[in-house]
């Protein structure tokens, strides 16, 4: 005897959106607009961000309350006609994306460098409980 599925509207709703469901003119959405790679090694936590497109002037990261928070914009470009497209993914406009770090971080001694579209954060591990502060993005 098959045992009961329990039903997930959620996964209903990210098939109508799919890439192969999806008619052309509906546009499709994504839980995370700002991808994320989180991974550790022996010192730091490590935070890649896809961020093509961006220019690293437009974003900022803080980290707060164990938190690493990204903001920035995404450049407006000019567009012909919206009626002429078929499709129109590509983001525009502001973004911002908080991520709970694994473990205490120092905030004072965190890195970023920004690099064909990757955007990768070390962030130094710690025992202790940091105050905070914003890193600077080099390019």
């Amino acid at each position: 005897m098959a045992g009961l599925i329990k039903w997930d509207p959620f996964k209903d709703i990210e098939k109508f959106f799919s890439e192969d469901f999806a008619p052309a003119f509906v546009p499709i959405f994504r839980l995370n607009d700002l991808p994320v790679d989180i991974y550790e090694d022996d010192n730091n936590i490590v935070v890649e961000v896809g961020l093509t497109g961006v220019d690293p002037k437009n974003a900022s990261l803080k980290i707060e309350e164990n938190r690493l928070k990204i903001s920035g914009r995404f450049d407006e470009k000019k567009e012909t006609k919206a009626e002429n497209y078929w499709r129109k993914e590509i983001k525009r406009g502001e973004f911002n994306r908080t991520i709970v770090l694994p473990q205490e971080v120092n905030a004072a001694e965190s890195k970023a460098k920004y690099e064909n579209g990757i955007l990768k954060i070390n962030l130094p591990k710690t025992a202790k409980v940091d105050q905070g502060r914003e890193i600077k993005i080099e390019s």
